[in-house]
């Protein structure tokens, strides 16, 4: 996974050893999906874990950019044990990931460029639409707020179709 890649290339064994026997859990609001990552001999990233949560981040998918690029640390929501919240901030503040670098080993360098130049100089606010348009229209991850509406309404119908079909089915053993 590229999020336990990136941690174990970049996070500094003085973090890692002060992280040591805690875990985390990572929250994208936008995708609905949260991670654990647990720090011991390795870091383990996976989606579900019997162990004890210290500290939760939460955040939209234009958030956790924002605090990757940017050091925004506004955009993301820190909740739990504060002495762990603490090391995590530090281990976090500590890394120095090349973005552009990291980018460049999946798409080539001059697209990672591209792109890089192109999410600096977004506007924070417009990074949630091209998301949301992206994720929606192009991928077809999720469906478009109309779409959804449709579909609930499809759902109504269907529910009163049935309900009167019950109605309908009572009434004739009632006759019988």
């Amino acid at each position: 996974m590229i999020i336990s890649y990136l941690l174990q290339k970049h996070l500094n064994t003085h973090s890692f050893a002060s992280l040591h026997g805690h875990t985390i859990s990572i929250t994208c609001s936008d995708l609905n999906k949260t991670w654990y990552i647990s720090f011991e001999e390795k870091i383990h990233v996976v989606d579900s874990t019997a162990a004890t949560v210290d500290v939760t981040i939460t955040s939209t998918i234009a958030g956790f950019i924002r605090h990757a690029i940017h050091k925004d640390h506004a955009a993301v929501h820190i909740a739990g044990n504060i002495h762990v919240a603490q090391l995590l901030q530090q281990s976090f503040d500590n890394l120095d990931i090349d973005w552009e670098e990291e980018i460049s080993k999946y798409t080539g360098d001059v697209i990672a460029h591209q792109g890089m130049r192109i999410l600096k100089n977004i506007h924070a606010t417009e990074i949630p639409n091209m998301l949301q348009e992206y994720i929606q229209e192009e991928i077809k991850l999720l469906p478009t707020k109309v779409e959804v509406a449709d579909f609930l309404t499809e759902i109504d119908h269907m529910r009163n179709r049935v309900e009167r079909l019950q109605r309908r089915i009572e009434q004739h053993a009632s006759n019988t």
